[in-house]
């Protein structure tokens, strides 16, 4: 089998996977940080934070920002880019305000729910919780426009700005809980604010352009959204589920097993992303991006296998070497989420419908393994219901993919 490499953007894709590399390292960095200064009780604590954040943020979307990104692959014209942004940048902005808003609210109840004293927190930061709906713009822009190093420097430039000042606080004996979520969301502000001026938005023709985004959400972005509500939350409720069955030290060793096993995807996220529009053109994935993610994948696995508990020790300390009990079992998870990375190619062609089936599928035996496993096996049934979730989104995108070249010969 002849692999030929021109298909593949390999300078994109090699951008995008060393700043996902580099902003893993920072990550690294950061909990470093994070567990020996704030400890085992608070850093758990602090993850069930910010694993509220993102699994309430999910819901937030409403199918806009990835009917933006189809948009924009399709697009030519640069003044018309600026003018979809500029859009972009309100619908953002409206979405951070009511998810805010819905943080502030709920803050009253999470405590007795997930046994938790984060309220307290999400109470005094929901104001900044505005910033979390324009990860989703910048990564829809970027995707959309093939500005790849957007991408990149957007998910780096916080992480940078974030350890900076833990670093600075670190001098002067100053790291606390609140300071470290505080350090957090000023940084990627800080970030925003800086690509606002950097791309220069127009803000002109909105009701125009704000027809064009309702009719492509209605026929696309919506259906995406509601697969992807489903089996992104459901995806994302073992963390909840492990706080609310047991105690957030146990979500904060799980989040720390993530971390650790998260450049598995680096690489297939870098192909995907690099291949978007490039995907709006073309009639199949080309082999040799099934070929070069599938060696990464298992390679990755062997590197684990190998050297999980080392990496712990290097990074967290023996405080947390539980750690390292989880992580070449999430690799089995990561590996069949990888395969299915390459079937972006649907998304790229507008094939929402075949993608919400697909979700709601991952989503069923997301929920019903979360509920029948985790409060067996803690850790190790979230584990075994992602893997299962992850086996069914594969083998079902995969058939849609199939279907979808029958119909296009």
């Amino acid at each position: 089998m002849i692999i030929d490499l021109k298909k593949i953007n390999i300078k994109q894709v090699l951008m995008l996977f060393g700043s996902n590399i580099l902003l893993i390292i920072i990550g690294f960095g950061i909990k470093k940080i994070q567990t020996q200064e704030l400890g085992e009780i608070n850093y758990g604590e602090y993850a069930f934070f910010i694993a509220f954040i993102n699994f309430i943020v999910l819901f937030f979307r409403f199918g806009f920002f990835v009917s933006i990104q189809n948009l924009l692959a399709l697009n030519n014209n640069p003044i018309r880019e600026k003018k979809i942004l500029g859009l972009g940048f309100i619908i953002a902005l409206i979405n951070g305000f009511v998810f805010s808003l819905f943080l502030w609210l709920s803050s009253f109840f999470i405590n007795d729910i997930f046994h938790t004293s984060a309220g307290d927190l999400l109470r005094s930061f929901a104001p900044l919780t505005i910033i979390f709906p324009f990860q989703f713009l910048f990564n829809a822009y970027g995707s959309g426009t093939n500005k790849i190093k957007l991408n990149a420097w957007y998910n780096i430039l916080p992480k940078f700005l974030f350890i900076f000042f833990l670093l600075f606080c670190l001098l002067f004996k100053s790291i606390d809980l609140k300071n470290v979520i505080l350090l957090n969301l000023i940084s990627t502000l800080i970030i925003i604010t800086f690509y606002f001026f950097k791309l220069k938005p127009i803000f002109s023709s909105l009701k125009k352009y704000w027809n064009i985004i309702w009719i492509k959400n209605k026929k696309y972005g919506f259906h995406y959204y509601k697969g992807a509500i489903t089996n992104q939350t459901t995806y994302k409720l073992d963390g909840l589920f492990l706080s609310a069955f047991f105690n957030t030290s146990l979500l904060g060793f799980y989040s720390l097993a993530l971390l650790i096993t998260s450049p598995m995807l680096s690489l297939s996220d870098s192909i995907s992303k690099s291949m978007f529009k490039k995907y709006a053109g073309l009639q199949k994935i080309p082999k040799e991006v099934f070929v070069i993610n599938t060696i990464w994948l298992l390679g990755c696995m062997l590197f684990f296998y190998l050297f999980s508990e080392f990496l712990v020790q290097l990074l967290f300390g023996t405080d947390f070497i539980e750690v390292a009990e989880y992580t070449f079992y999430l690799t089995f998870v990561l590996f069949f989420h990888g395969l299915s990375k390459p079937f972006a190619f649907l998304a790229a062609k507008s094939k929402g419908k075949e993608l919400k089936k697909v979700s709601y599928l991952e989503a069923f035996f997301n929920i019903t393994g979360n509920i029948i496993l985790i409060p067996i096996y803690g850790i190790k049934g979230a584990i075994l219901a992602s893997l299962l979730a992850k086996i069914a989104n594969f083998i079902y995108i995969r058939y849609f993919y199939k279907q979808y070249l029958k119909s296009n010969l």
